[in-house]
């Protein structure tokens, strides 16, 4: 344990009864990241099944140490890297031998380790589980749709007529882009960031409307699609988005709720060429 304090890779190791009989084999690592890193917190990853055994085994030996434990299966979950890629990603820019203790900076996930238990058997990364959902929506990018190609020398098909339309003026009125949801009493946020701290509001549910604040047109500028924490997917109309991030004074709100929000461009979509 007082090699890995400081951080880098966790470790493969058992736990054992008085008797010298095996209980359960586990994977312990550090967690490099957090406030005050590097500090005494550690992960422990062992069978599902023996979670709550392994909370009063532990419970034993805390005594009057200053330890506290928490299960956090829902949390987090165990990926696994290997082949060629992951061999070559070593060689070339970790240059450190698979197995040793590395800095943060050059870690594949800042919870995990090689895995020894089979030469070659790869890298274990401990991630949260809704890490790639929070990925996807700060790069709005949607699944609550289909996007397929459209060949545009086929013949008839449902909905051709906006589809072509929108084909050959390339006029796109719409998209979904990520947002920011913040309390009404909260300053707008002025860059896209999540804040795992909270919770998506119960509120707020796909299909919902977005329009301006204090305005008194019934007509909405937007809707609703998913969200995680503070942030969201939004299908926004292009005209009155511009308009909030050329700084122009524009409120957005989901209409008899608390609840505002704030658009943002993804870095990867195209600029208009003036």
């Amino acid at each position: 344990m007082p090699l890995i304090a400081a951080g880098g890779d966790g470790f493969y190791t058992g736990f054992l009864t008085p008797q010298g009989r095996m209980l359960y084999d586990a994977f312990i690592y550090p967690v490099n990241a957090g406030v005050n890193f590097p500090h005494p917190k550690f992960m422990m990853e062992l069978p599902a099944t023996a979670t709550q055994h392994m909370f009063k085994h532990l419970k034993r030996y805390i005594l009057r140490s200053k330890v506290k434990l928490r299960d956090v299966s829902d949390e987090f979950g165990a990926w696994s890297v290997w082949g060629n890629t992951y061999q070559h990603a070593q060689e070339e820019e970790n240059k450190v031998p698979a197995g040793s203790l590395v800095k943060k900076g050059k870690r594949l996930s800042d919870i995990g380790c090689t895995d020894p238990r089979v030469p070659g058997f790869g890298y274990r990364a401990i991630v949260p589980r809704k890490e790639y959902t929070i990925r996807r929506i700060l790069n709005g990018i949607p699944e609550e749709m289909c996007l397929l190609p459209v060949d545009f020398r086929k013949g008839c098909y449902v909905g051709q007529e906006l589809t072509i339309r929108t084909y050959h003026t390339g006029v796109v009125r719409k998209r979904i882009m990520p947002v920011q949801l913040y309390a009404k009493d909260e300053s707008a946020p002025t860059t896209l960031s999540v804040d795992r701290g909270t919770t998506y509001p119960n509120e707020i549910q796909p299909q919902m409307d977005v329009k301006l604040s204090n305005s008194k047109s019934k007509r909405g500028v937007g809707k609703m699609c998913s969200g995680i924490h503070n942030i969201g997917l939004a299908l926004m109309r292009l005209e009155q988005v511009e308009k909030c991030v050329t700084g122009q004074d524009i409120v957005f709100e989901v209409p008899e709720t608390n609840v505002r929000v704030r658009p943002f461009l993804p870095e990867w979509w195209p600029v208009e060429e003036q």
